[in-house]
């Protein structure tokens, strides 16, 4: 292809497109922590917040409301999602090398329940994050 020609012309311009949007995603992610702040000021403020779980519940709740909203705030502006494993088997043995005990002190290996979700790369990939199970004390 000759300098200069259409082709060149259309496809210098999509490389300074692509550059820019990454530099965006990249702007949003930095100040993802500031937003996740202003979405948890604005939930702890709505009525509609309050009048299901009640003002002690919230207060209660209010570090883990926090993690919460991060986590998924966090989840929601990377550009590839990553895959929460809510999916556990209860009445199987508990799988370590993707979620630790809630009782560390129970005798059991039996799952339960799930407490909070594995995150993944995406689905049977690499681990983010270990999920938390309780299980049965046998």
């Amino acid at each position: 292809m000759e300098e200069g020609t259409e082709e060149n012309k259309i496809l210098e311009k999509s490389g300074n497109l692509n550059r820019h949007i990454k530099d965006l995603k990249e702007i949003r992610k930095a100040a993802a922590p500031c937003f996740a702040r202003k979405i948890e000021q604005k939930l702890l403020k709505s009525p509609e917040f309050v009048d299901n779980f009640g003002e002690d519940i919230i207060e209660g709740c209010s570090m883990y409301i926090s993690k919460c909203i991060d986590v998924s705030w966090m989840i929601a502006v990377h550009q590839q999602v990553p895959y929460i494993q809510w999916e556990v088997d209860c009445e199987n043995a508990i799988n370590d090398s993707i979620y630790r005990r809630y009782n560390s002190d129970g005798p059991g290996s039996t799952v339960d329940y799930l407490v909070w979700p594995a995150i993944l790369v995406y689905p049977d990939g690499p681990l983010i994050c270990k999920g938390v199970v309780e299980v049965i004390n046998e």
